[in-house]
């Protein structure tokens, strides 16, 4: 809805607050202000009305196009905090775990232990199960643990295999 101009009230007045207070009539002329649009809760004039129901009705239009103007720039600010970036993380102090020989019993327990040790402590570079797949694929040493590694790591990077993490 549009917020049209009525002839009937008066132009708004002026006035300077101090020592004498004076009074200053706006110019002449009629308003070339750009309609508002302030949506269905607009109250349109009632003829009639007491003073007291014209300065409500005068005052909820005013609640209401405030609150669409506040409702436009705040929609416009959560838009540009959404698209700005956060401060960068802090990279880990904890060093990457020593490559996985294969070995099984402590040494296969103690690769695992350090690597969700690792995730924890760098957890915005490992944010899914596959992040954390591929880590531990990319870190077997070579021989039998790296070729066993390399077929779960093509598939995963075809997405023709889903691994599940099991901790």
């Amino acid at each position: 809805m549009v917020l049209p101009h009525f002839p009937d009230y008066e132009p708004p007045r002026i006035v300077r607050l101090g020592a004498d207070e004076e009074q200053i009539e706006p110019p002449a002329g009629p308003s070339h202000a750009p309609p508002i649009d302030v949506g269905d809760r607009f109250i349109p004039a009632q003829p009639g009305k007491s003073e007291t129901e014209k300065e409500n009705r005068t005052m909820h239009n005013l609640a209401t196009i405030m609150g669409r103007a506040l409702s436009v720039l705040l929609q416009s600010t959560l838009r540009s905090l959404a698209q700005t970036p956060g401060p960068a993380q802090p990279k880990s102090k904890i060093p990457s775990p020593e490559k996985y020989d294969g070995k099984k019993g402590p040494a296969a327990k103690s690769f695992i232990l350090d690597c969700k040790t690792y995730f924890f402590s760098d957890s915005s570079s490992f944010p899914s199960d596959h992040s954390r797949i591929s880590f531990v694929l990319m870190n077997l040493k070579e021989g039998q643990p790296k070729k066993s590694g390399q077929i779960y790591l093509e598939k995963l990077l075809d997405r023709t295999y889903e691994p599940i993490l099991e901790s």
